[in-house]
């Protein structure tokens, strides 16, 4: 309730005084603080400590509130201004993670909602990994072979990341055969071995030979040792 009764004050203890493991807590606190006496003061905060990666789990708050106080509509419009202004990338990331993850039950085709979100921003390089992973599974509903060559134009690792082992893995579960297929004629493309992986495991369950003719294909060494393996981890989670 501090910064409700002097803002000013409270940044200024933040900065002078508050505790290093009590930072991000004080500030998200400031933050709410202002989003209920002044939310442009509020966004403006957040816009200023955006490069913080003390607060980097707070900067979403901005979107979050807009669609609180306004719609999904809204807070989309809103984004559009900061994704084609100089606000940082984290800041951009953040906020469309958490846009991109608002659940707005009010739309009859969430997907479709998610894509025309998504579209104007696939070759960003703040596109975050939550968005990566819905273009995968759309792409490989709709487009298998168009969405390996589109995740290649991407310019956000961890979305790029997301996308190809969300495609490759929805690929290989639904459709092994047409996999196997644009495999054949792909040997060199740069996601041959974490598709062959995919439709590797996949195979296991099925036939096992062609399982292990497929696993013997893959280049990378470690992947190739465990590609017959149990899967425990994802080799290819985004941030590795």
């Amino acid at each position: 309730g501090w910064a409700e009764k002097n803002a000013e004050q409270a940044l200024a203890w933040l900065e002078s005084q508050a505790p290093a493991k009590q930072y991000r807590e004080a500030f998200s606190g400031i933050v709410e603080g202002l989003f209920a006496l002044d939310p442009p003061a509020a966004e403006s905060l957040l816009l200023s400590r955006a490069d913080d990666a003390r607060v980097e789990d707070v900067l979403a708050r901005a979107v979050e509130n807009r669609q609180a106080r306004e719609g999904f509509e809204s807070a989309k419009r809103w984004f559009s201004d900061i994704a084609s202004g100089d606000a940082s990338d984290a800041f951009k990331r953040e906020n469309f993670s958490a846009l991109f993850s608002i659940n707005d039950s009010t739309q009859p085709n969430q997907k479709q909602v998610l894509m025309e979100l998504t579209q104007p921003y696939l070759n960003q390089s703040w596109l975050p990994q939550n968005a990566g992973t819905f273009l995968g599974e759309h792409w490989a509903g709709t487009d298998p072979e168009g969405g390996m060559q589109q995740i290649l134009e991407m310019k956000s690792i961890p979305a790029m990341k997301s996308a190809a082992e969300s495609l490759a893995g929805k690929w290989a579960e639904q459709n092994p055969q047409t996999l196997s297929i644009w495999l054949t004629g792909n040997r060199s493309h740069p996601l041959f071995d974490q598709a062959t992986y995919r439709l590797t495991q996949t195979l296991q369950t099925m036939d096992q030979e062609a399982a292990q003719a497929w696993a013997a294909q893959i280049k990378d060494p470690d992947l190739k040792s465990r590609a017959l393996e149990p899967q425990t981890a994802d080799p290819f989670a985004a941030g590795e």
